[in-house]
């Protein structure tokens, strides 16, 4: 096994058990949680409207349409919170597109896999940043 894959799979376990890690990660599904509430019920009708390629200036979110502009405060500040996490993730999801030729998978459901895409994302995120905190307060309180 090389050193580079044997030290990432050890930083991986250290953020896997981040107490620290896992308050954020949990405290980010709540916030999340309650961002997508706020936007209202899923619209099917709306995922129509996208696919018959009419053009829109909004998406859909887990099946709720979506355009940041008129999104409350608390996704708005999850969203700018989570730009790290929407960059990795859109690149899976450029790793993925060619999966959905073939499995002609809707908007409507696509929303709710990339949404749920997001969220593993994001939720890594979080434990990296908190082990990363964790780290820092450690070195801080040890004794020199």
């Amino acid at each position: 096994m090389p050193r580079w894959f044997a030290r990432v799979a050890s930083v991986f376990r250290e953020c896997v058990r981040s107490r620290l890690g896992w308050i954020l990660a949990a405290i980010h599904a709540m916030w999340l949680a309650l961002g997508i509430r706020s936007i209202g019920p899923p619209s099917r009708s709306a995922a129509n409207f996208l696919d018959s390629s009419q053009g829109a200036d909004w998406t859909l979110l887990a099946g709720r349409p979506f355009h940041f502009t008129y999104q409350s405060w608390i996704l708005k500040s999850v969203f700018l919170a989570d730009l790290p996490a929407m960059l990795v993730a859109s690149l899976t999801d450029l790793l993925v597109w060619p999966v959905s030729f073939v499995t002609h998978v809707g908007i409507y459901e696509g929303s709710y896999i990339a949404a749920g895409l997001l969220f593993v994302v994001a939720t890594g995120q979080w434990l990296i940043v908190g082990c990363a905190l964790e780290r820092r307060f450690r070195k801080k309180t040890r004794p020199t």
